[in-house]
């Protein structure tokens, strides 16, 4: 029996890895690439529902679901000047209907470009923006802490369990330094995440200490925990556990 074979480009995944979606947390033979379930997904206009992984090999399956899961969040940084900061959080405040609940969080932060040699900006585009209906936004701080993968889950169910907000958590990679640290021996994995929460500065010191404790920041090598002014127009600070 003779079979046609139907080359269809949608489903050209060249150049493409695991990591290109997800880090890659262990090493498994054969891995399904993620990208491959997110489209067979679409492709079912699957939503809500079970996933079933009876493999349970790489987590692939796992990964594809997540991506279309409503617990996924994206993160939107980039840069205006100064005079527009306000406009820019009213208009995107409006647009995402961020004041309802679990819509996300929208805040401001001075930053400093060094090099300017290419256009950033279109400046028309933000005189066109309305006016500015929030009366001002607050000032808070963007608590940021970098830990071993695996442990700012935990961190992150302290933080709603205690009532400070919601945090956000995502993947990074180290500089690739698998190396002894000084005289403890302590080997520093590369993989890590980063976990992010928007606070009052009157709850800050508390809420570093409960991530310092949960992550076991006191120990040598195992991540930092620092502190950002920032101003906040909209903070998602609903508990929701479950």
């Amino acid at each position: 029996m003779k079979y046609q074979v139907i080359r269809n480009e949608k489903y050209d995944y060249i150049g493409q890895s695991y990591s290109s979606l997800y880090p890659n947390l262990h090493k498994y033979p054969a891995t399904m690439l993620p990208q491959i379930g997110v489209d067979v997904l679409k492709e079912f206009k699957a939503a809500k529902g079970i996933l079933l992984d009876p493999y349970c090999g790489s987590g692939s399956s796992f990964a594809s679901g997540f991506e279309l899961s409503s617990y996924r969040s994206d993160i939107f940084r980039f840069y205006v000047p100064k005079e527009y900061e306000k406009r820019i959080l009213s208009y995107i405040s409006e647009k995402l209907n961020m004041k309802t609940e679990r819509n996300g969080s929208i805040f401001a932060e001075n930053a400093e470009i060094i090099v300017k040699d290419r256009r950033l900006f279109d400046e028309e585009a933000l005189e066109n923006l309305p006016p500015v209906k929030e009366n001002d936004s607050f000032s808070y701080h963007l608590v940021t802490a970098i830990v071993q993968r695996g442990t700012a889950d935990f961190a992150a169910k302290s933080l709603l369990e205690a009532g400070f907000g919601v945090p956000a958590i995502c993947f990074s990679k180290g500089m690739g330094l698998r190396q002894k640290l000084g005289l403890l021996r302590i080997v520093i994995p590369t993989d890590k995440e980063v976990l992010m929460i928007l606070v009052p500065p009157s709850n800050t010191e508390s809420v570093v200490d409960l991530i310092r404790k949960s992550a076991q920041l006191n120990s040598p090598g195992k991540g930092v925990v620092f502190v950002e002014k920032v101003r906040a127009m909209n903070v998602n600070i609903r508990i929701y556990l479950g």
